[in-house]
């Protein structure tokens, strides 16, 4: 059985070079947790709540989905719900996917990773290309007009380094968009007219930037970066899921500071058998006293563990549903 090392646990705790770490501060493990695991072999990586139902976008097999997450006890399933490939403006999407020059032909350049909602209205991104859609009244798609030119380091760390995070202050026309990592970062874009205003990084923990046992091989150590796996914004506030570190990160967009942090290590350890020191959280959603995360499986096993405590069996994408502190 693989299992799955926690980071840092095994961490020397080395910093890694040019990343700026934060102090060590109070960082409270998530409680009241219901986990319900899927048993299909799609790849949860964003979640949102449209027209009262929760939603989702798999980067997996058929990514030109949008789900409905149906949640019943511990059992999950995903339903389709609106298939984008029937929807107006995903012929014109897929030609201008074909002619881009960058990418091998035949690769793969589809890669749905984050919900927004605002309204009847859903943002979605594709990581690989580094774009982001528009989803009108789930009756239109379209490519947003937005001119990422001046993002430095766009498209470095390859394919899958690219968009993995969306979220929308939809009273003050302000969409957010995260680059996972190498380097992460958050590029804030006007709604009104789709110019990027800006583009910034946090500290991360002091969870981030820790050497690890390089757990394919035994021997020396692999780094433990910061990243970026989901964005959402409520309350004025910005929160952002960090895979890597096991955290949450509520951030005020107008300081570009982390006010607070929160955990769920403790409920995600020990649900897959990754064989990897990081965690596989794709999908942020806070919803009232709610906080949701959804797991993209990355086609690992669920672990003995996960069998006996939540009746998960073998492959699937999970979904945890935790208590929101107060004030977080």
């Amino acid at each position: 059985m693989r299992i799955i090392l926690p980071a840092f646990v095994l961490s020397c705790l080395l910093p890694v070079s040019g990343l700026a770490l934060a102090a060590e501060t109070e960082r409270p493990e998530l409680t009241q947790a219901e986990f319900s695991a899927g048993s299909g072999t799609l790849e949860l990586s964003g979640i949102g709540r449209w027209r009262g139902k929760l939603v989702g976008v798999s980067d997996g097999k058929e990514d030109h989905f949008l789900y409905e997450l149906a949640v019943k006890g511990n059992k999950l399933n995903l339903k389709r719900f609106v298939d984008l490939s029937k929807i107006a403006g995903y012929a014109d999407y897929q030609k201008h996917l074909g002619s881009l020059t960058q990418f091998e032909e035949g690769s793969r350049r589809i890669d749905l990773e984050g919900v927004a909602v605002c309204g009847d209205d859903i943002y979605l991104i594709n990581e690989r290309v580094r774009e982001v859609l528009l989803l009108s009244g789930g009756k239109k798609l379209e490519r947003l007009a937005i001119d990422f030119g001046s993002v430095k380091d766009l498209m470095e760390g390859g394919a899958n380094a690219g968009f993995e995070g969306i979220a929308a202050d939809c009273a003050g026309k302000t969409l957010y968009v995260a680059k996972e990592r190498e380097p992460r970062k958050i590029i804030v874009i006007s709604m009104n007219d789709w110019k990027i205003t800006d583009q910034f990084d946090v500290p991360a923990s002091d969870r981030a930037g820790g050497q690890v046992i390089n757990i394919f091989t035994g021997k020396g150590l692999m780094p433990l970066g910061a990243d970026f796996a989901d964005l959402h914004f409520d309350a004025g506030y910005l929160y952002a899921l960090e895979r890597n570190t096991y955290e949450i990160a509520k951030i005020d967009p107008k300081t570009k500071t982390v006010t607070a942090r929160v955990s769920y290590f403790n409920h995600e350890r020990g649900l897959y058998e990754t064989g990897e020191p990081f965690g596989i959280a794709e999908a942020l959603l806070l919803d009232g006293k709610a906080l949701w995360v959804g797991f993209d499986n990355n086609q690992s096993p669920y672990t003995h563990k996960a069998q006996v405590e939540h009746g998960a069996k073998g492959v699937g994408e999970g979904l945890l549903r935790t208590y929101r502190p107060d004030g977080f």
